[in-house]
């Protein structure tokens, strides 16, 4: 059976849950919404830095812009550029205006004059210069990339521009190199506490300014450039911010402007993303002890409400759990009545325990007196609900019980009636059956004489038959025999025909011998005395033919004779076959006849064979039957005792 938690705990459950479940929705929101504020603050403060470096560059390079310009027209008007002599005074004056200022300059392409009064080296070609070539090429003042001033040390930029004369024809380029380290203090003093800092590139991306001293220029090295670190922020608009990996490995929110130096500078501002995930972490560790705290004093305050107002419910519970067990004296004075409902469920406890006695002390009387005997007890109080049912099925069930006992006696008699009619049919039935076994056995014992006889007489029937049926086999084979002595007498007749031809061939030949001899003798007779041996030989040729003409005459009737004898035993060997044949027939007829009797007395065999096996089956069922019977007699003198011990019994119940 599934366990079932107490109310109470399941309050506390389900109150925690909801309290838990709103204090992470809700500080879920809030640390989402925090991270945002933060995101946002990180973008607006690199925003905001980015505008201070671009501000502050923009009001420097508008400065220096003025006063280069101011000195180009001065030079234009003025055409000091034609007195190389008086031109350096000039340009002193304007280094003075400016204590940032190291040097100022004017070249016409082939000459230099300078407001230190510098002697150029002879190979010196100032028209070779970036800043000479650039600011012929554009109306406005040309900034140079910061360098490392060779004499001072310093971060240091040129400025020029084109000098015109009162035909707008160029005439030279004035120029002054400026030390930027104000603007350097810019960017260093953009790099907080907070880790924001700043750092200026130029048009290749290349570090021109850095806050930290690993990243500034330096003499004969090449600028560090920042192109693979922050390719994606500088391929989107300026203003853009996006989060960057620095070539420091340093996760940082960066961007980008542009500073109005001929547009090839760029002020590029970063705010590391560890500060902000250190504050959302913080945020985060707040949020779960201020949830945690939430969640320890929520459960404080469900555990006292769970002891004032659940307990006393759970108690009164545990109160109907003890009336489950079947004890019925119960005590709710340890129970608080904090609330109405609490109230109720005791007094209805209570109430319900006192009626549960009543009726149960009552019900134990009833049953108490069923079991003594006594069937006349009923209950007597009143019932209310649905223990008013209860009050009538236990009426029902003792006058039940009383009719059934009634019933019952009345069955006794009946049966001990009906047990000595049965004894006596037992005994009568058990003799028949005894008589009936006897005879059984004796007839079967007749059946089984006569079946061993017939069985005999059946075998002697086979051995008949075997008989039979090798005579006809005999008479079959005879006739085969003589079948066969009738086509050997008649290949017989047929070769002696043959040999009769033959002989009376030999007849002929001996004839035609008989002729020609003698003829021989009387052509030798002719011829006298030299045909004289031919003569004798032709008397012996005669003599010959003579002698064979009479064998062949004596051969032909011996074959004659033959032929006779050959038919005779034809005809002879006919009968025999005729006779052979009829007995043949005759012998197939016995040996059917033979054979159908057989399989009558076969079959015969086997029906005496049943009945010999149906008769010891029957005179067994007999055996049992008489068994039975005997059992019987034995059950019914049982019923009869038991008849008697029962109504002994049933004289003690009380139904009156």
């Amino acid at each position: 059976m599934k366990k079932i938690k107490p109310l109470s705990k399941q309050i506390n459950l389900v109150f925690n849950c909801l309290i838990i479940g709103i204090l992470l929705i809700t500080t879920a929101v809030q640390v989402l919404s925090s991270n945002n504020l933060m995101m946002k603050d990180a973008e607006n403060t690199v925003s905001k830095n980015s505008n201070i470096v671009s501000s502050a560059f923009e009001n420097w390079i508008i400065g220096h812009k003025s006063k280069i310009s101011m000195m180009a027209d001065n030079l234009g008007y003025t055409k000091l550029y034609n007195h190389f002599d008086t031109l350096p005074d000039f340009l002193i004056g304007y280094t003075d205006i400016d204590d940032k200022s190291l040097m100022t300059y004017f070249s016409n392409g082939n000459e230099i004059v300078t407001s230190t009064r510098w002697q150029a080296p002879e190979d010196y070609d100032p028209s070779t210069r970036s800043w000479y070539i650039e600011a012929l090429k554009m109306d406005d003042v040309y900034f140079t990339d910061p360098y490392i001033d060779q004499t001072t040390g310093g971060l240091v930029l040129t400025a020029s521009k084109k000098v015109l004369d009162d035909k707008n024809q160029i005439v030279g380029v004035v120029a002054t190199d400026v030390e930027i380290a104000v603007l350097q203090n810019i960017i260093v003093d953009l790099d907080n506490h907070d880790g924001t800092y700043a750092f200026i590139a130029n048009k290749d991306n290349e570090i021109l300014m850095h806050p930290q001293e690993e990243f500034q220029p330096k003499i004969g090295q090449d600028r560090t450039s920042v192109e693979q670190s922050y390719n994606d922020l500088l391929s989107t608009p300026a203003g853009t911010v996006l989060s960057v990996e620095t070539i420091t490995d340093e996760k940082v929110f960066s961007q980008w402007d542009s500073i109005d130096i001929n547009q090839d500078w760029k002020v590029i501002s970063n705010y590391p993303r560890k500060f902000v995930y250190a504050t959302f972490m913080n945020n985060i560790i707040i949020s779960i002890l201020i949830c945690s705290g939430a969640i320890i004093l929520a459960s404080f305050i469900i555990i006292l409400f769970n002891k004032k107002y659940i307990q006393p419910i759970e108690q009164s519970v545990n109160t109907l759990a003890i009336i489950e067990e079947g004890k019925i004296d119960i005590d709710t004075s340890r129970i608080p009545k904090e609330s109405k409902e609490v109230a109720m469920l005791v007094n209805v406890t209570n109430n319900l325990s006192k009626i549960l006695n009543s009726y149960i002390n009552e019900i134990t009387l009833v049953l108490t007196s069923f079991s003594s005997g006594d069937f006349t007890a009923n209950p007597k109080q009143k019932y209310i609900g649905d223990f008013k049912s209860m009050q009538e099925s236990l009426s029902i069930i003792g006058k039940t019980l009383r009719d059934a006992f009634s019933e019952i006696i009345f069955a006794i008699n009946e049966i001990n009636d009906s047990s000595n009619s049965l004894s006596t049919s037992a005994t009568e039935l058990a003799n028949n059956s005894v008589e009936q076994a006897h005879l059984l056995t004796d007839f079967k014992d007749t059946t089984i004489r006569v079946t061993n006889e017939v069985i005999k007489l059946i075998e002697n029937i086979g051995y008949s038959h075997e008989i039979v049926q090798d005579m006809t086999n005999k008479a079959e084979h005879g006739k085969n025999l003589s079948d066969q002595m009738t086509k050997s007498m008649n290949q017989i007749i047929i070769s002696t025909n043959e040999i009769s031809k033959v002989i009376t061939s030999i007849d002929s030949i001996a004839n035609q011998t008989n002729l020609l001899a003698l003829n021989a003798s009387i052509e030798a007779a002719r011829a006298g005395d030299s045909g004289r041996g031919f003569s004798i030989v032709a008397m012996e040729i005669r003599d010959l033919s003579i002698q064979t003409s009479e064998t062949v005459k004596t051969i032909y009737d011996l074959i004659n004779l033959s032929i006779a004898n050959v038919k005779d035993g034809e005809e002879m060997v006919k009968l025999t076959t005729n006779s052979l044949e009829e007995l043949l027939n005759f012998s197939k007829k016995n040996s059917e006849i033979s054979h159908q009797i057989h399989q009558s007395a076969l079959k015969q065999k086997q029906a005496l064979e049943g009945v010999i096996s149906n008769t010891e089956h029957l005179a067994t069922e007999i055996s049992k039957n008489s068994a039975i019977s005997q059992e019987n007699v034995a059950i019914s003198q049982q019923l009869e005792a038991q008849s008697n011990a029962l109504q002994s019994n049933m004289d003690k119940f009380k139904i009156n």
